[in-house]
């Protein structure tokens, strides 16, 4: 007999079958085969009298995406049974065939008249609409108000040039973002001195002695966050081999034009005498 789960023999020690689960209709199948059919279906009945429905089975992974199309989907249709409304903004063209929100977009089409639509920010990202195209067409306030926000942006291709859309207060308050945010985006320490944050905004942000260095910092480009080298070790605190090993070195400290009231010590090599050692090991 074959167990038709795993299309194996079922085997037999005399009268007695190990291994082996029988149902009330009489068929057979292995134990193990059936315990993990009954685990991953949910079901206690006989996998050939009644097969269980895979199609209620709890995917969680692809169920997700199944509710994300679902919702799409639904808000497409809403905007297809929308009336011929060009005139209110563009919706439509002249013809009554429905524009494309790209299109949308570079006519100008108010955010306003977007959102009446059903249009969101999800949108943009589906029609592979940058945030640089946005920024061009509409302001960083009214995007924010639309609904964009850190996660839509980063998605929509958002460049350290564009941080410098943005002010300290959308920044740090209305779209939450930090170091580690800033980072993804390969932000180098120029790019990062162009937004004029003050050193006490970068350590707010969270940036570390490490994220400086990794982002291009030394003894030279990190002049352009503070010209004072006592800012530096008070908020990041690098250790003396730190700053050594990014060149913070008196000369370098002098030619670069730091400002700071302590000096980095130098460590002197001093030649040793043999014929010092030679006399004291003289009796």
């Amino acid at each position: 007999m074959t167990c038709t789960l795993c299309n194996q023999q079922i085997r037999q020690s005399g009268n007695v079958r190990p291994n082996t689960a029988y149902f009330e209709c009489g068929h057979q199948f292995h134990l193990s085969c059936v315990l993990n059919y009954s685990k991953e279906r949910f079901t206690n009945m006989c996998p050939t009298c009644k097969p269980a429905d895979t199609r209620c089975l709890p995917n969680f992974g692809q169920d997700r995406l199944v509710a994300i199309e679902t919702l799409i989907s639904a808000r497409r249709e809403a905007r297809d049974v929308k009336p011929n409304v060009a005139f209110l903004g563009g919706i439509t063209s002249w013809f009554g065939k429905a524009a494309s929100l790209d299109a949308l977009v570079s006519n100008g089409t108010s955010l306003n008249t977007l959102r009446l639509q059903g249009y969101m920010p999800e949108d943009f990202i589906e029609n592979q609409i940058t945030w640089k195209k946005l920024c061009k067409v509409y302001k960083v306030d009214s995007l924010i108000d639309f609904g964009c926000r850190w996660h839509h942006m980063i998605v929509m291709g958002f460049c350290p040039e564009d941080f410098k859309t943005l002010s300290w207060q959308q920044l740090y308050t209305t779209l939450n973002v930090r170091a580690a945010d800033m980072l993804k985006t390969s932000i180098t320490v120029r790019q990062l001195s162009e937004l004029n944050y003050s050193i006490q905004n970068i350590k707010q942000l969270g940036f570390t002695w490490s994220d400086l260095t990794n982002m291009g910092g030394n003894v030279k480009t990190l002049r352009l966050l503070t010209p004072n080298l006592d800012d530096l070790k008070t908020y990041f605190d690098p250790t003396h081999d730190q700053l050594v090993a990014n060149g913070f070195c008196p000369d370098a400290i002098k030619q670069h034009g730091w400002k700071s009231e302590t000096v980095i010590p130098v460590r002197q090599k001093r030649p040793i005498s043999m014929r010092g050692m030679a006399t004291a090991l003289d009796f």
